[in-house]
């Protein structure tokens, strides 16, 4: 499959985000996050994506439950759960098919943002990743060390306050060698690759996409 440009996905991953939003009835909410999946698949994500979704899926679950609970009907529950599912499937693929340089030229080039915010935000889609799997290292660390990280209520909370000292010492300390780095190999905004510009077929989605979501604005409203 072609890959599409990174605006187009990106307008995307915000429409669909829109729609889920808009959508109350559970079986269209599962139309659609079957479709974001189909979509992974089709650009071969999927199997490498495979432990973020059924981790997402998996919560969807819980998230049910606890409304079901407190007393929500089923299709509430169903419906939150389906919806929070779709938003954060459409953010996996975004993330899975687009490279940090892409984003950057996106950002900076053709969302025409000041480059230090470009890059700011760059940053913040990279690290990601690196900041789950640090909380999972320190939180080991934390309990190899006879600091017990359950507990009901206040307890609970303290342990979470314990856990993001060391993160934010860590991302300080990662910031300042990645600008360290960044400027002692000449970074400079202006040498990031162009990206291809939209073309007709991406207008053409664009066209598509409002249309659905103004249908969707307008079925609500009525």
């Amino acid at each position: 499959m072609m890959e599409p440009r990174t605006i187009t996905k990106f307008i995307l991953t915000c429409t669909i985000t829109l729609w889920a939003v808009l959508l109350h009835d559970p079986l269209l909410l599962v139309l659609l996050v079957v479709a974001e999946i189909v979509l992974l698949a089709g650009y071969s994500k999927l199997v490498s994506s495979g432990k973020i979704i059924l981790s997402l899926f998996g919560f969807s679950v819980f998230l049910a439950l606890i409304q079901l609970v407190f007393g929500a009907s089923m299709a509430v529950a169903l419906a939150s759960a389906l919806r929070m599912l779709a938003m954060t499937v459409i953010f996996v693929y975004l993330m899975a098919t687009t490279k940090m340089a892409e984003f950057h030229h996106l950002f900076a080039y053709t969302l025409h943002l000041p480059a230090e915010y470009a890059f700011m935000l760059t940053s913040v889609f990279r690290f990601i990743p690196d900041l789950i799997r640090e909380s999972q290292q320190v939180r080991e660390a934390q309990v190899c060390r006879g600091y017990r990280t359950a507990g009901p209520g206040l307890k609970r909370l303290l342990s979470y306050v314990a856990l993001i000292g060391p993160l934010v010492l860590r991302s300080v300390s990662r910031s300042e060698n990645m600008a360290m780095a960044l400027a002692l190999r000449g970074f400079s905004p202006n040498n990031i690759e162009e990206e291809r510009a939209a073309g007709p077929i991406d207008y053409v989605f664009f066209v598509c996409l409002a249309g659905v979501t103004v249908l969707l604005l307008y079925s609500n409203l009525g």
